[in-house]
């Protein structure tokens, strides 16, 4: 646990803040178009990412080594941060989904799963009583 690893989280949990706050605002929108729909996905998958790495950087600190999303998460349930290490194993399924998939349907679907269950999933990981901090 040296003072570099805290800074690197301190950073990396400043960043994922401003994406979050960037995602919630979009996801506020009515009716999106097909672009501001595309936006809004490549907005979760970059949230995602941020999430994932910010965990893998706390485990860092805590001198604990994780190599991607299954392994943050994966910590973050042993840890209590998160209760429901499915949802979140759900969710990687998605972002891996939403990464390669173009078809606008299956989009539309995605966007409501991210509003009504990955985004207050991730809100409550960042503001939860058992946050990041």
């Amino acid at each position: 646990m040296n003072q570099k690893s805290d800074e690197k989280f301190q950073k990396s949990l400043k960043n994922l803040k401003k994406i979050m706050k960037v995602l919630d605002e979009n996801l506020r929108k009515k009716d999106s178009t097909d672009l501001e729909r595309s936006g809004i996905i490549k907005n979760f998958e970059m949230t995602f990412e941020l999430f994932w790495k910010t965990l893998q950087k706390k485990a860092e600190f805590q001198g604990r080594k994780v190599i991607g999303p299954r392994d943050s998460f994966a910590l973050a349930f042993e840890w209590g941060l998160i209760p429901d290490d499915e949802l979140w194993f759900k969710l990687i399924e998605d972002r891996n989904l939403a990464v390669h998939t173009y078809n606008q349907d299956l989009a539309k679907e995605l966007l409501e799963r991210i509003k009504n269950i990955y985004f207050p999933a991730f809100q409550k990981l960042l503001v939860g009583p058992e946050n990041f901090n």
